[in-house]
């Protein structure tokens, strides 16, 4: 265990940082300001700066997003004399899809600045690395849900119910699925898509076995996802492992994930994999409804794999840091 020498700083509310840094024994500290704008960012940078100089930490494990976080970590390590390991998503990588080219500026040298950065797979790292960094693949741990269910699922009842795992971001192809749920009557299928919609889609648009549950907090999402048949998380992202995948594995749910190769390497079992086309959706889930039995068996199966794999992560990343500059 890396242990009190190190703190784990994020902005924002996000399951990784959470299952990660527990796995890690490093103490996650979340700095949520309610202000918006300019406001938030001058809270949010006093506060980690403070932080900082409180704790003086010898690592200090940041997230990107938010890349005004990760460039400040990089900015101070010098300052305080820390090693800053930055655990880097999709969207800090490619902020804008890579359209923005300040944006890119600045997550490029993110990557050449600090210390090492932790990627989910091996074409991030190869990215990282082209770019002058130093990268660990470490996949998401298993998170570790306290909440126990309050209902049994039975498959024997309709209608099979499916909870779609979405932020309604641009690479999520909901408007897909939601096409692809009017193939099935509302006695047969229930699919509940979770976060935001707001501007979104217009609920006159969805057919009787679609239903919009709004953000929930964190026992309701999790009781939702232990008493459902199965899940579905998409992304038409290449190199992303969706965190919705990790949950639905933690909690023994099978589903459809998006057929890429990144997803197919690591989620090998206990899955559906779709085009994301309404017609592959579709397809998909009929698949999932009529062999759910199977598919769970498998998903135990990948549970275990992914159980021994956290063992070996916890091991890498100490190591790891011992051969740190």
């Amino acid at each position: 265990m890396i242990g009190r020498s190190a703190i784990w700083v994020t902005w924002e509310r996000q399951q990784r940082n959470h299952s990660l840094s527990e796995l890690l024994g490093v103490p996650l500290y979340e700095i949520i300001s309610k202000n918006k704008g300019g406001f938030r960012y001058a809270e949010s940078l006093v506060k980690t700066i403070g932080l900082i100089r409180s704790k003086k930490p010898e690592t200090v494990f940041c997230q990107n997003p938010s890349i005004v976080l990760s460039f400040l970590c990089v900015l101070l390590h010098r300052i305080f004399s820390y090693a800053v390991i930055v655990d880097e998503h999709n969207e800090g990588l490619l902020p804008l899809n890579g359209r923005n080219r300040v944006l890119s500026w600045f997550a490029r040298y993110i990557v050449r600045n600090a210390s090492a950065v932790i990627v989910t797979n091996d074409a991030l790292a190869q990215k990282c690395r082209s770019w002058g960094g130093r990268a660990l693949v470490i996949q998401d741990p298993l998170p570790k849900f306290s909440i126990i269910s309050r209902r049994e699922v039975n498959e024997a009842n309709l209608p099979f119910r499916i909870v779609f795992i979405c932020t309604w971001a641009s690479d999520e192809p909901y408007k897909n699925v939601i096409e692809a749920a009017k193939s099935f009557p509302a006695a047969q299928l229930s699919i509940c898509i979770t976060g935001k919609y707001h501007n979104k889609i217009a609920k006159a648009e969805l057919p009787g076995s679609v239903e919009l549950m709004g953000f929930l907090c964190q026992d309701d999402y999790v009781e939702m996802l232990a008493n459902c048949h199965g899940v579905i998380v998409l992304t038409t992202r290449e190199d992303c492992l969706n965190c919705g995948a990790y949950e639905a594995v933690s909690l023994l749910k099978p589903g459809i994930l998006s057929d890429t190769p990144a997803l197919r390497s690591y989620f090998s079992k206990g899955f559906v994999f779709t085009d994301n086309s309404p017609e592959d959706i579709a397809r998909s889930i009929g698949l999932l409804m009529d062999n759910i039995d199977a598919y769970r068996r498998e998903i135990g199966d990948l549970k275990s794999i992914c159980e021994m794999n956290d063992i070996m992560n916890q091991q890498k990343m100490n190591n790891f840091l011992k051969n740190l500059p």
